[in-house]
């Protein structure tokens, strides 16, 4: 009997030794399974969970405001690549082939204010020229800094937004690529007429990078990555190649962006 009852417990000592080490392994490998699937779900794009981010606020007025506002001297330095503005310096320096004379630029500018033509004293939105053209002529020289605002510096869109704010008390959206979807009429480059804003394809990371105003006779004023705030002519082989089109504010976009709306 005792010899029968040994050979029982080793007999249940050996199915023990399979068996647990078998449960052990198995839910071992469930854990396991489970860490993975858990990694799974918590793994994301950085870059795409930003731009999701980026697409929401911009659809949000009050949002938009206060990240484009709010968020010190250069709050959009830390946006991703996709949102970058201003032109490519190495391609500029190459292609840009017509330099304009600061001293030419004062002339037209006399010329633009002694031939002033009442008939043509506000743009087709009601902006008057000559404070558009006044405020263009004060900001001249401010150097460029992608995400400034100010007279320290400032980038394409800011100086953009910043003339239109001054000159027609409204507040446009914060960069090229959503002013280009948002604003205005199309126009084509042969019925640009003063202040119209015109946008340009200068940066591999997005196809709107790049914002000025029309002035007239091909030439715009912009903040320039390489000369800050100043005039170019749309017929330089760098931007006539890189236009992209015009944009005409209206008087509904005057409305629905005024700063004095409630």
């Amino acid at each position: 009997m005792v010899f029968g009852n040994t050979q029982k417990n080793i007999s249940f000592i050996i199915i023990f030794a399979i068996l647990i080490p078998a449960f052990l392994a198995a839910n071992f490998l469930e854990l396991d399974a489970r860490k993975r699937r858990s990694r799974k779900r918590r793994s994301y794009n950085p870059e795409k969970t930003r731009n999701m981010a980026m697409e929401t606020i911009e659809q949000s007025d009050e949002l938009s405001h206060l990240v484009n506002y709010g968020g010190g001297e250069y709050p959009m330095d830390s946006i991703s690549s996709e949102y970058l503005e201003g032109e490519d310096i190495n391609e500029l320096e190459l292609e840009d082939d017509i330099v304009f004379d600061m001293d030419q630029l004062t002339d037209i500018y006399i010329a633009f204010v002694e031939g002033y033509d009442t008939d043509e004293f506000l743009t087709a939105s009601g902006i008057s020229k000559k404070e558009l053209m006044d405020n263009i002529m004060d900001w001249l020289g401010t150097p460029y800094h992608f995400g400034g605002t100010t007279r320290r510096a400032i980038d394409c869109s800011a100086f953009v937004l910043t003339m239109f704010k001054n000159a027609g008390n409204i507040r446009l959206p914060r960069t090229a690529r959503v002013q280009y979807a948002s604003v205005g009429i199309k126009i084509d480059r042969e019925h640009l007429q003063f202040g119209d804003i015109i946008f340009f394809h200068t940066q591999r990371y997005a196809y709107v990078s790049h914002v000025g105003i029309y002035l007239g006779d091909d030439l715009f004023a912009h903040a320039s990555s390489k000369y800050g705030v100043t005039i170019s002519s749309l017929n330089s082989h760098y931007y006539s190649k890189r236009f992209i089109g015009g944009r005409r504010i209206t008087e509904k976009d005057m409305a629905r962006l005024s700063l004095n709306k409630k």
